[in-house]
């Protein structure tokens, strides 16, 4: 709660006047609160593509990083997003990779976004940061790779087709073993077989 608060804080101070803000000598560098995020991690959490654009027309450093060690790419990729507004964030982390964001920077917790994006079977934008050269047999500090961050969401939201995300990491190198790397999905039987159902599902239909 305190996060959603000080994020509206800095969304009422730096986004809703933010197109005016340039012209009259803010820095688009500045960082603020205690997650130090500057405006275009603000304008990424928030998937608000055309403020991005303007700071980032006006010099805003794209890899920037906030108190989490988040660059505005891997706070674009964590945002839980409703389906209408998929299509917006896609537009959005397309124009931060096109200004040179680093596709598989780590965070404090050395997740990287393929992580995050994974964690909401983004299958659009999981595709996305494996053609920007995202690691998909990465390890974050848990031992967890992106395949399983997909499977864990598979076990509790079927409805995010999680099979494509898995088809994606599977084709770009994703090792199919890993060790201890969902003990959620490893303690729940039915889990466990809708996850191995995945792997097995999206290595046959990539082969």
């Amino acid at each position: 709660m305190e996060h959603g608060r000080r994020g509206a804080g800095v969304l009422r101070g730096v986004l809703v006047t933010g197109p005016g803000l340039p012209q009259h000598g803010a820095s688009v560098q500045r960082a603020g609160g205690t997650g130090l995020d500057t405006p275009l991690h603000v304008a990424a959490q928030h998937g608000l593509d055309e403020h991005a654009r303007l700071y980032l027309s006006r010099g805003a450093r794209v890899n920037a990083r906030n108190s989490r060690k988040e660059t505005a790419l891997s706070a674009a990729c964590g945002a839980t997003r409703r389906p209408d507004e998929q299509g917006r964030c896609l537009r959005l982390c397309a124009l931060l990779l096109r200004h040179g964001a680093a596709a598989d920077t780590r965070d404090e917790d050395e997740r990287s976004p393929l992580h995050k994006a994974c964690s909401h079977a983004s299958h659009g934008l999981v595709r996305l940061l494996l053609r920007h050269g995202a690691d998909a047999g990465a390890l974050d500090y848990g031992g967890a790779s992106p395949l399983a961050r997909v499977l864990q969401t598979a076990t509790c939201a079927p409805q995010a087709a999680p099979q494509h995300t898995v088809q994606a990491l599977l084709n770009h190198g994703s090792p199919t073993v890993w060790p201890d790397a969902f003990p959620k999905v490893s303690q729940d039987p039915a889990g466990l077989a809708r996850a191995l159902e995945l792997c097995h599902a999206a290595a046959s239909s990539s082969t």
